[in-house]
């Protein structure tokens, strides 16, 4: 399970030293147009937020793979083979559908489908190593998966819990996230092929080989003279 940092560490106040000598300038603010402070305040997400959502993300993944653990031995629908057997030619009965298709699912083991799993969305992006954690931020296989999604989240508490909350620790613990949906899509891929496919090729088939039997009558209407046939 997922290890989080509990505690946490007060910020050291900043100080800022202004020379009395040195001149200020003071603005005018328009009492009716907003403050760009309190714009700025609406879009502000503190590195507490940042953690909290990182935290919750690595959670839902670590359900979701222990869930998919759980089917590491149960035959799964991992696609289909299809069989078109059809013969084309003129018909009393117009109505009766010309051809036959059968499709027969494929079973494997959902541990065979998951070492046969690779990765192929966009590379993760690397993070400056403040703690020198030393993270391997590639993402091949299930293996790497399942090793991120824990590295992910203890460094970006680390971030959360042991840094000050200034935009470049906001920043970092951003990427860090964006990496993490990274995580999630090639989870919530493992998750697809731990169940059943479904079959959604075989009504697309009907209805092209229903526009090729129309093809065809059409075909046989103005050729009424020729016997035509065609065997698939």
């Amino acid at each position: 399970r997922l290890f989080h940092i509990s505690h946490r560490i007060f910020k050291n106040p900043i100080h800022q030293i202004m020379s009395a000598a040195e001149p200020v300038t003071v603005t005018p603010v328009d009492s009716e147009a907003p403050s760009k402070v309190a714009l700025e305040d609406k879009k502000f997400v503190t590195l507490d937020d940042l953690g909290d959502k990182l935290r919750t993300m690595a959670e839902k993944n670590q359900d979701m793979l222990d869930e998919i653990h759980t089917r590491l031995h149960t035959r799964v629908i991992s696609g289909y083979t299809y069989h078109i057997d059809s013969k084309l030619c003129k018909a009393k009965d117009s109505s009766a559908p010309s051809y036959t298709m059968t499709a027969t699912p494929v079973r494997n083991l959902v541990a065979s489908c998951l070492e046969a799993w690779e990765y192929t969305g966009e590379p993760l992006e690397d993070v400056f190593d403040v703690f020198n954690d030393k993270t391997d931020f590639r993402m091949k296989i299930v293996s790497d998966v399942l090793r991120l999604n824990k590295d992910l989240c203890n460094l970006g508490c680390k971030y959360a819990d042991l840094l000050s909350d200034r935009p470049r620790s906001r920043a970092g613990l951003k990427k860090i996230i964006g990496n993490m949906e990274k995580v999630v899509s090639a989870v919530e891929d493992l998750d697809r092929i731990s169940r059943d496919a479904t079959d959604g090729i075989s009504e697309e088939i009907q209805d092209e080989m229903a526009e090729i039997s129309a093809v065809f009558d059409k075909m046989s209407s103005k050729l009424s003279k020729i016997n035509l046939s065609v065997s698939v």
